[in-house]
């Protein structure tokens, strides 16, 4: 058999071909499928691009008898109707070809602990925790970024994005995250951003969460404002945790992590553990989400 193991975020879509052994063959990245921002036709198109592209590109031949599909989508979550919609969406895709479906976290999960109980945040550019634990999932966030997403990219690059309007009407004094935000977005005048975040990036989740990588360079170069934001992102983050870390007995739970938060290493781990109940232990992961994916596929009978 062989496997497609698919990590579906907010931001992009990698679909990864695996043999039984878990060896990876062929891999691509596309755009997002979340159905939020592409809507249902758009997840479709994207699903079925993708698997069009890797049984194209495989450097085995793969008759469909012999492929299974195992995704994880951002979005599938609790609401009965977005879960049918998607479903409908991923079975047309994956037409004549057996697949799973999971939400983008529980492979994450799955990937992260190795099939341990445990617990896993995804912070990109949305923000959720789970956790399993003696068979029983419970998740935390995940209320989308119109209601919350706290701790994430998004988050976070609206976080900056406010502050540097405060520097720029003096209610914060200016520092680096002024600066960098006047240089890379290339700006004559502050008062541009208003056009730009509105109108050229037409204020997309994705584009405001790309202002974290500023807030991350800022607070890099010790800007104060830039290193309280990621102090409360931390902080948010610790909720999601501790919340699931009471369901558990005994010390050294592991807390394990993923996303593109992530990437700004101590800048948000610190504030993280400085927060965490002090049952958890953050860790970082054993494998991927998409080799979370294969691991569901390789559990079907």
């Amino acid at each position: 058999m062989y496997y497609i193991g698919v990590d579906a975020g907010g931001t992009k879509t990698l679909f990864s071909l695996f043999n039984h052994e878990g060896n990876v063959l062929y891999k691509v990245i596309l755009g997002t499928c979340h159905f939020m921002q592409v809507g249902y036709e758009g997840l479709y198109s994207v699903i079925k691009e993708g698997i069009n592209n890797v049984l194209e590109n495989s450097p085995v031949e793969i008759e469909k008898k012999d492929l299974i599909v195992s995704l994880g989508l951002a979005g599938y979550g609790k609401n009965p109707e977005i879960r049918a919609n998607i479903e409908s969406s991923v079975a047309k895709a994956c037409s004549g070809i057996k697949y799973l479906l999971h939400n983008d976290v529980e492979i994450a999960m799955k990937g992260a602990l190795g099939g341990k109980d445990g617990i896993v945040v995804i912070a990109g550019t949305g923000s959720i925790a789970f956790s399993i634990n003696e068979g029983k999932t419970k998740r935390s966030g995940g209320w989308g970024f119109s209601i919350g997403d706290e701790g994430s990219a998004y988050w976070i690059g609206n976080k900056t994005i406010n502050a540097f309007s405060k520097e720029a009407d003096g209610r914060l004094p200016k520092g680096e995250l002024y600066n960098i935000v006047m240089n890379e977005c290339g700006f004559g005048d502050p008062y541009e951003l208003i056009s730009y975040v509105n109108e050229s990036l037409k204020f997309k989740r994705e584009e405001i969460a790309k202002f974290s990588l500023v807030c991350s360079k800022a607070a890099e170069k010790n800007d104060e404002v830039a290193i309280s934001i990621f102090n409360d992102a931390g902080k948010e983050i610790a909720e999601l945790i501790n919340l699931l870390l009471l369901d558990f007995k005994g010390d050294n739970i592991p807390v394990s992590y993923i996303g593109g938060v992530f990437k700004s290493e101590e800048l948000i781990k610190t504030p993280i553990i400085k927060y965490m109940n002090k049952k958890g232990r953050l860790k970082a992961p054993l494998y991927t989400p998409e080799y979370g994916a294969y691991l569901y596929g390789i559990e079907e009978k």
